[in-house]
């Protein structure tokens, strides 16, 4: 991290500076101790206003971070519920009403590849750091994915930076300011629903989603490409996102399950003509997850037999796309209870159904009946059955 404070001298001030003694001690010479006193006020009260005008708004203090912080940055806000903007914060010098100018600088790509934190939980800090910087006042964030020419077409990240003004400061508490706050709301999940959807529209095009031609109605904020970055993107109309991987192979959760089919699909609208299941990539094709994503494909395909049923996701495909999908279909569905839907989830611009708790099977139940005798078909009649047993 560098901390740079400005205080720039102009070059008028230091010739009074240096002048304005010389000048006092010839007219105190001359003995004109009135005189003296009346330019001694005058000069004083010049100092000082060019003293105050060296911190004046456009010279603002500075505060960078560089990529190398974020790692460090993040952690300690998932895991001491602190913003170390907001530490450095309180422990500079406050000048009343002089701006600090805050600038983050990350590796996106690094990021999505080595974190040990998730796109969802990086978007979070990100949107708690611009929620801070705004309540705060005074602070101009300035925030950048160095990488960003290259990413844009393939990560999220790229999409929530930019330069946001320093505001004046609002009558909140400072400590309220910088507290986590774990669900977005407010102002802040605005600014993250007008990224993501000017993100979707950007990487496949308007035309790609029929109910998203008003531009400037939908999109608060920000410009829309005028060709795609990602050109000749089906758009089904149905989203499910389909979550297995390490919760379904490795380590299972309590708070993680999976939905019955049926119950999944009379969600559904008939009027579907393509329901698209997003997916992780499972790149073994004998995975546990393939096997579900498959059985579940071939389920939906026979209960919708005018749609076509995709199955969406890597390699061949983004997160970016991915979250695109869900931003832009009609309708949305999570074929269990995942917190990876709350982003893309919030930003979306068709209607969003929710399975009724009781017909999820949490995944430790179905990793369990994995490990018995036949258990692929036990997990399959669980999932199959209608039955909430």
């Amino acid at each position: 991290m560098m901390i740079t404070y400005y205080a720039r001298s102009s070059l008028l001030q230091v010739i009074l500076i240096l002048v304005i003694p010389l000048v006092i001690v010839l007219v105190s010479t001359q003995g004109e101790l009135a005189m003296k006193h009346v330019f001694f006020l005058v000069s004083t009260k010049i100092i000082k206003t060019f003293a105050s005008a060296s911190l004046s708004p456009k010279e603002a203090l500075h505060l960078t971070y560089n990529p190398d912080h974020a790692e460090e940055h993040i952690q300690e806000f998932f895991h001491n519920s602190q913003l170390i903007l907001c530490r450095d914060l309180r422990e500079r010098n406050d000048v009343s009403h002089v701006p600090l100018r805050v600038r983050y600088s990350f590796h996106c790509q690094d990021l999505h590849d080595h974190s040990n934190f998730s796109t969802g939980k990086w978007l979070l800090f990100v949107y708690n750091l611009r929620r801070a910087a705004s309540l705060i006042g005074y602070v101009e964030l300035q925030m950048e994915c160095i990488d960003a020419a290259d990413t844009k077409h393939n990560l999220i990240l790229p999409w929530a930076m930019g330069t946001f003004e320093a505001q004046t400061a609002w009558d909140i508490n400072r400590e309220v300011a910088c507290k986590p706050v774990w669900f977005l709301e407010g102002s802040t999940l605005e600014d993250l629903r007008n990224d993501l959807r000017r993100m979707a529209l950007s990487l496949v095009g308007v035309s790609a989603h029929s109910s998203a031609t008003n531009i400037d109605r939908q999109l608060q904020t920000g410009v829309v490409s005028s060709s795609p970055l990602v050109p000749e993107v089906e758009v089904d109309d149905v989203a499910v996102h389909f979550r297995c991987g390490d919760i379904l192979e490795k380590t299972p959760h309590l708070n993680y399950g999976y939905a019955r089919f049926a119950p999944l699909a009379d969600l559904i609208s008939d009027a579907a003509s393509s329901i698209g299941i997003v997916i992780q990539d499972f790149q073994d094709e004998k995975s546990r997850c393939a096997i579900l994503v498959y059985a579940l494909q071939l389920y939906l395909q026979k209960r919708f037999p005018q749609a076509r049923v995709n199955v969406r996701g890597p390699p061949s495909e983004s997160i970016a796309l991915q979250y695109a999908r869900f931003i832009l279909a009609q309708q949305v569905l999570t074929a269990g209870t995942y917190a990876y839907m709350t982003m893309p989830f919030s930003a979306t611009f068709g209607t969003i159904s929710k399975v009724d708790q009781k017909q999820i099977v949490d995944s430790i139940r179905i990793f369990d009946l994995w490990q018995e005798e036949n258990g692929r078909e036990k997990v399959l009649d669980v999932l199959i059955s209608s039955e909430s047993n």
